[in-house]
């Protein structure tokens, strides 16, 4: 069948309209918020009774875009960016009906790497990597439907390891270590289900031990010894529970003994 010119310019202009439908662009700032009847607040076009579905954006005063992404039926859906003033990229990342869903990155405004990881339905999922602004890796995170999970390290910005500590269902389980950037060890410590039990021992940078402490179940218990950077004693007792009992002696910097007693249960 033999097509006019007017037969083919109204398929035009319907392709465009269609398109256009298709990928609607707007300022962000042209939409306005309704919340359903359950409590979910979605995008609207101002004179539409339908949510809003195409790209939306927003421009920087020097009209670099500050963001630019998708909506579905109002929420935000598919690939977002968000950039720096300058134009650099700022993060990058996927929405799933409204939740952060799939593989996100953040830039700093230098263009280095800062910080990396998956969602699975708006939760932290796998190994999320952090890094200083030289480049320097600073943390490992190690994430299961959105909860620590498994060994947490972190790094100083030389590249020297600063801590780790063991993580099961988002709380402290096992050893918790840290480092001076000298790497002297700063502190030793043992969880159990998030609360401190065992051996907990601090140090000063200068290798010198600071406290030495014993918890049961988060409460100190033991005996309790501290001192001075230079190594002289400070105070010894011993506690119950969180109670301190028996003999308690302090000393001055010099050794001297500055006060002693007995505590009664």
């Amino acid at each position: 069948m033999k097509q006019t010119h007017k037969s083919i310019l109204n398929q035009s202009i319907y392709t465009l309209i269609l398109c256009n439908l298709i990928f609607a662009q707007v300022e962000i700032t042209k939409l306005i918020d309704r919340v359903d009847l359950d409590g979910t607040s979605r995008k609207y076009l101002l004179d539409d009774i339908e949510p809003y579905t195409g790209e939306v954006l927003y421009r920087y005063n020097n009209g670099e875009y500050e963001f630019k992404g998708k909506m579905l039926d109002g929420l935000q859906d598919g690939h977002w960016i968000w950039n720096y003033e300058n134009g650099q990229k700022e993060q990058e990342g996927f929405f799933n009906n409204f939740a952060q869903d799939g593989f996100w990155q953040w830039w700093y405004p230098n263009g280095q790497i800062k910080q990396e990881g998956e969602f699975q339905k708006g939760v932290k999922h796998g190994t999320w990597s952090m890094w200083h602004s030289n480049g320097v890796v600073s943390s490992a995170e190690p994430y299961r439907s959105g909860k620590l999970e498994g060994k947490l390290i972190l790094w100083f910005d030389s590249g020297q390891k600063e801590g780790e500590a063991l993580f099961i269902q988002g709380i402290k389980h096992g050893y918790d270590r840290g480092w001076y950037p000298n790497r002297k060890i700063r502190w030793e410590y043992e969880w159990f289900k998030g609360v401190e039990h065992g051996p907990q021992v601090m140090w000063f940078e200068n290798g010198n031990k600071k406290v030495e402490h014993h918890f049961n179940k988060g409460k100190l218990d033991g005996v309790v010894r501290e001192w001075y950077q230079e190594g002289q004693q400070r105070l010894e007792g011993f506690l119950d529970s969180g109670l301190m009992q028996g003999t308690w002696s302090w000393w001055y910097p010099n050794g001297d003994v500055a006060m002693s007693g007995e505590y009664l249960a």
